[in-house]
C-alpha cells in the first residue's frame, strides 16, 4: 500500500468534534479548528474534559476487519500490528448469520455481537476478542491474545439480523437490537428486540424494549443518529418495498418515518453525515425505472409531513444494492459508497461508486471491479492507523480489497482470506484499542517430543525448558501424561518456572508401531493464559529384539544339595530371522562357582547353551528370533542367600547394534508361609 500524505489527527472528544465539523466545514478551517482544540487541550482547565475518555495507546489506533466466512465463522483480519501481535481471532463455532460491532462493556474498544439459528431456535453471543483488563479464561488464547465470551443466551424465536448503537443513554456502552422470526398459526412474524447490559462489565443483559408482529420480511437493520436526541434511531429495510425509521425513548419504540412501494422496492439504507453542515442524513436506495430516482438522502425535519424531507436524489441504473459510508479525507463530512450488480457483458460500467456532497473537491471514484459481480460487501474504516481518514474495503468470496487512498486515486491492495468468505458481511472497528491484558504464559522448548526406537529399547530424550514469557516472574506447574502410558517417563511432576524436566521413552514391552500422547502442563494459577498446555508426544517403534520380561526372580524354598532346579521360559520376539547372541553376567561373589562351559557351542547351532558367569543359572535357546529361551536356576549352587545376574542379548539391524538386558535374581528361602485369603462380601 502506498504511503499517503495525511495530517495526523488526534481523536476529537465531544463536543469539540461536533463544533469543528459544523463551524469549520472546509478542510483548511478544519485544521485551524484542530489547532485550536490542541491548544485548549493543553490548557490546565481542559484536563477535566480529557479525563472522561479512556486511555488510548497512541500506537494502537487502527481498525481491524471483521467478516463472515462461507461456513458462518467470524474472522478477524488485522492489517497493521507493528508493535503487538496481530489480532487473528476466529469464532470457536460457525453457523453465524449476522454480527454487529459495538462497545458492549463500555471499555473503549469494540466487541462482537452475533446471532444464528440453533435447532429451530436462536442464539445470541457477545464475544470480546481482545481482553483489555481483568480476569481471563485459561487456554482461550489466539496468537497470544486472550479472548472470552461476555454473554450468551438462547431464544425460542430465530434471530437473523443484528445491529448495535447508543439506544439507551442511561446504560454505559452500546446496546444490541436484533430482528427475529417467530412462528404463528398463519405463518411467520418478525419481532424487533432491544437489549442493554445490566452491569458495567457486559456479562449480564436484558431486553428493555420490543416491537412485535411485523408483516413481511426485513433484509437490513441499521442504527445511527438521525433525530439528534440522546438515543440513536433504528432503520429497517424490507427489500420487498418498505423503508422505516424507529425512534427509541426508554422502553418505547415509535415509527417516525415510513416509505413503501412494491413497484420500486427499497433495497438498502445507511446513515451518513453527507452534507458539510446540518444533521446526518438517511441514505437509501431502491430499484427504479428511468424517470424516478433510485438513490436518496432524507434529512430529519419534524415540521415536514412524514418528519423527513428529501435532501438529495439521483438516478442509477442498475440501482445501488449495498451502501456504506466513510470520511475518506478527514474533513468532517462523509462520502457514500455503494455496490451494485451490473450485467456481466458490460465491462466498463462501475460496480463500486462514491458520491460526495461536501465543500471539498474529490476525484471521481467509480470502479468497474470484476465482471462476475463477486464483490457484494463493503465497509470503510481507518485500517492504516493514520487517525485521519478511512480506507475503503470491499469483499468477495476469495479476496478482500483495500483502497488505501481513495481521496487521491483507486490504488488498492488485495488480501486472500484463508477460506472462502460469505461475500456480504464485513465490518471494521478497533478491537484492541486498549491493548490486551498481560498474563502469565507458559512456553516450553522444544514444543513437541518425537522420537524413534527399536522394540525392546529405552531412550533418553533430553531436557525441556518450561518458562514464563508473559506477565510475572514465575508460575507453579505440575506435569502429567495423558492416559499415563508406561512407555513415557518424566523425571519430575511439579516445579516452578523457569525449570527443566527430562523425558524418556521405554519401549521394552512395546510392539512395532506409532504411539502418541500428550504431556500436560498445568498451573494452580488460573490466570495463566494457556493452562493446560499440551506438549504433543509421538513415539515410532521399529521392529527389534524384545525379551518379554523386565526381570525374572525365582524364590527357591530349599537350597539344599538335593534341591530341584527351577526352569523359567522367556519368550524372545523380534523380526523373523534376526540372529542374536546371549550371555549371563554376574558380579562379585555371585560369580563364584562352576560356570557353564559353552565353548563347544557354535552361533549357528539349532540350540545354544549360552555362556554364563553365574554358576546358579544357565540359558539355552536357538539364536534366531522369535524363540523361547529356557533359564535354569540351580539353588544348590548358591553361596549367598540372594544372588543377582544379568541376561544380556545382542543383535543388530540396519540402524545398529541392539543390546537388551534382563535382571535375574535367585533367592534362597527357609520355607513358606501362607496368608489367609480374604474375600469381600
Amino acid at each position: 500500500m502506498l504511503l499517503k500524505p495525511k495530517l495526523f489527527l488526534l481523536p476529537l472528544p465531544n463536543p469539540w468534534a461536533k463544533i469543528c465539523r459544523i463551524a469549520c466545514p472546509g478542510s483548511r478551517l478544519w485544521r485551524i479548528c484542530l489547532a485550536l482544540w490542541i491548544f485548549l487541550s493543553l490548557w490546565p482547565a481542559a484536563s477535566a474534559l480529557q479525563a472522561q475518555s479512556p486511555i488510548v495507546d497512541p500506537q494502537n489506533v487502527d481498525a481491524e476487519i471483521v467478516y463472515l466466512d462461507a461456513q458462518g465463522y467470524i474472522r478477524v483480519l488485522d492489517t497493521l500490528h507493528p508493535n503487538t501481535p496481530a489480532v487473528a481471532w476466529l469464532s470457536p463455532v460457525g453457523g453465524w448469520q449476522d454480527f454487529a460491532l459495538g462497545d458492549f462493556n463500555g471499555d473503549g474498544d469494540v466487541e462482537i455481537g452475533a446471532v444464528k439459528n440453533v435447532a429451530g431456535g436462536g442464539q445470541l453471543t457477545i464475544y470480546d476478542p481482545v481482553i483489555a483488563a481483568g480476569s481471563i479464561v485459561p487456554n482461550q488464547l489466539i496468537n497470544g491474545i486472550p479472548w472470552r465470551i461476555l454473554y450468551e443466551t438462547t431464544m425460542t424465536s430465530i434471530p437473523f439480523l443484528v445491529a448495535a448503537g447508543e439506544l439507551d443513554p442511561a446504560t454505559p456502552g452500546d446496546e444490541i437490537v436484533y430482528l427475529a422470526r417467530r412462528s404463528v398459526d398463519d405463518g411467520d412474524e418478525i419481532d424487533l428486540a432491544l437489549l442493554h447490559a445490566t452491569n458495567r462489565d457486559g456479562f449480564a443483559w436484558t431486553q428493555f424494549a420490543e416491537q412485535r408482529g411485523f408483516n413481511g420480511t426485513r433484509s437490513q437493520i441499521t442504527v445511527g443518529e438521525l433525530v439528534g436526541g440522546a438515543a440513536e434511531e433504528v432503520v429497517l429495510v424490507d427489500d420487498e418495498g418498505v423503508l422505516e425509521v424507529y425512534e427509541v425513548k426508554g422502553s418505547t419504540i415509535t415509527r417516525i418515518f415510513n416509505r413503501e412501494s412494491n413497484s420500486r422496492p427499497w433495497q438498502a439504507a445507511t446513515i451518513a453525515r453527507f452534507f458539510s453542515v446540518g444533521p446526518p442524513g438517511l441514505v437509501a436506495s431502491r430499484a427504479s425505472s428511468p424517470g424516478a430516482a433510485s438513490f436518496w438522502v432524507f434529512v430529519y425535519e419534524p415540521n415536514e409531513e412524514g418528519n423527513f424531507r428529501d435532501a438529495y436524489s439521483e438516478f442509477f441504473l442498475p440501482a445501488p444494492e449495498r451502501l456504506f459510508v466513510g470520511d475518506i479525507n478527514g474533513n468532517g463530512d462523509e462520502e457514500i459508497f455503494f455496490l451494485r450488480t451490473v450485467p456481466s457483458n458490460i465491462t466498463n460500467l462501475p460496480r463500486l461508486v462514491m458520491r460526495n456532497r461536501g465543500t471539498d473537491q474529490l476525484p471521481v471514484f467509480e470502479q468497474p471491479l470484476d465482471t462476475d459481480n463477486g464483490y457484494q460487501g463493503g465497509t470503510a474504516a481507518d485500517v492504516d492507523g493514520d487517525s485521519c481518514c478511512v480506507e475503503v474495503i470491499i469483499m468477495r468470496d476469495n479476496r478482500i480489497r483495500i483502497y488505501g487512498q481513495p481521496e487521491f486515486n483507486a490504488t488498492f491492495t488485495e488480501i486472500t482470506p484463508p477460506v472462502a468468505t460469505n461475500q456480504r458481511t464485513i465490518h471494521a472497528a478497533n478491537l484492541d484499542r486498549n491493548g490486551a491484558v498481560k498474563t502469565p504464559t507458559f512456553t516450553v522448548s522444544p514444543g513437541q517430543l518425537t522420537g524413534g526406537v527399536a522394540a525392546g529399547e529405552q531412550s533418553t530424550i533430553g531436557n525441556f525448558l518450561i518458562s514464563n514469557t508473559g506477565e510475572g516472574s514465575s508460575i507453579p506447574f505440575t506435569l502429567r501424561t495423558e492416559g499415563t502410558p508406561a512407555w513415557l517417563r518424566l523425571d519430575k511432576t511439579s516445579g516452578t518456572t523457569p525449570a527443566t524436566f527430562a523425558a524418556s521413552f521405554d519401549a521394552r514391552m512395546l510392539d512395532a508401531g506409532v504411539y502418541t500422547t500428550n504431556i500436560i502442563v498445568e498451573s494452580s494459577n488460573d490466570q495463566v493464559s494457556n493452562t493446560p498446555l499440551l506438549i504433543g508426544v509421538t513415539l515410532t517403534v521399529r521392529p527389534g529384539l524384545m525379551p518379554r520380561s523386565l526381570g525374572i526372580m525365582v524364590a527357591a524354598t530349599s537350597c539344599a544339595s538335593d534341591a530341584p532346579n527351577v526352569v523359567v521360559a522367556l519368550p524372545i520376539d523380534g523380526p523373523a530371522g534376526m540372529t542374536f547372541v546371549a550371555k549371563i553376567l554376574a558380579t562379585g561373589a555371585e560369580s563364584q562357582g562352576n560356570t557353564v562351559d559353552a565353548s563347544a557351542s557354535t552361533a549357528m547351532a539349532p540350540s545354544v547353551v549360552w555362556p554364563s558367569a553365574a554358576a546358579w543359572v544357565s540359558a539355552q535357546s536357538t539364536n534366531s528370533a522369535p524363540t523361547t529361551m529356557l533359564l535354569t536356576f540351580t539353588p544348590q549352587a548358591l553361596i549367598n542367600e540372594l544372588v543377582n545376574a544379568t541376561l544380556e542379548l545382542t543383535a543388530a539391524d540396519a540402524v545398529g547394534e541392539q543390546v537388551r538386558r534382563v535382571p535375574l535374581t535367585l533367592l534362597c528361602t527357609q520355607g513358606q508361609s501362607y496368608l489367609p485369603l480374604i474375600a469381600a462380601q
